[in-house]
């Protein structure tokens, strides 16, 4: 059911199903043993192939026991064959040069909504979009010609990230007002700094080098 429900797809039949046969099971995964998945799964290679091989099935049972949003959310990027990776635990880089930020990084946010993160984009020209995201409060801060800019948004039970990223539209969600957007807002920094950010050094990938 894993290989044939895509990660990012959350309201289908098949997701729905995977959902709940992995709620029926949970509990017995962390009892999983290597031989004993292999004597279960012997008459089943004609039939599922590379799916029941005993790797790939330890593989799956580890990551539900260990239930990773961001983990999983890095998987699902890379099924819709996005370029993404961790900065820090709670903060992803959607790699590449994006033509809209703004949305590569609200992709990454939906993909894992449930969990307080950030994440990021650029556009290859030194202009980038920085998404927090502590539910119901999703911050944006966007780095332009003009400056840095800080907007606050509040979603709800109906309008989540993935419904924003669904109609492509921020405004969406009601825009909490503030004084200015050059001004930065204090509960966005504050954010940053507990999800490993430094405002002070801005945003950049660690991973690359001379950045």
């Amino acid at each position: 059911m894993r290989t044939r429900t895509p990660r990012y797809d959350r309201g289908s039949g098949a997701a729905l199903a995977y959902r709940r046969a992995v709620r029926a099971v949970e509990h017995l995964l962390p009892a999983a043993e290597p031989d004993l998945i292999g004597e279960y799964t012997q008459g089943l290679a004609a039939r599922f192939g590379s799916a029941v091989e005993v790797e790939a099935v330890w593989m799956l049972a580890s990551e539900l026991v260990q239930n990773d949003p961001i983990a999983d959310a890095i998987h699902a990027l890379e099924e819709q064959d996005r370029q993404v990776h961790a900065d820090h635990p709670a903060v992803l880089h959607v790699g590449g040069e994006a033509r809209s930020p703004a949305f590569a990084a609200l992709e990454a946010i939906a993909a894992a909504q449930d969990t307080t993160l950030a994440a990021w984009a650029g556009t290859g020209s030194g202009r980038w979009t920085l998404l927090l995201w502590r539910n119901p409060d999703l911050y944006r801060v966007d780095a332009t010609a003009e400056g840095v800019l800080w907007r606050h948004y509040r979603c709800n039970r109906r309008i989540t990230p993935r419904a924003l990223l669904q109609a492509h539209e921020f405004d969406l969600a009601d825009r909490v007002r503030r004084p200015a957007m050059l001004r930065p807002i204090h509960e966005a920094i504050e954010l940053m700094r507990s999800l490993g950010l430094d405002p002070a050094q801005g945003i950049f990938c660690p991973h690359d080098e001379g950045t």
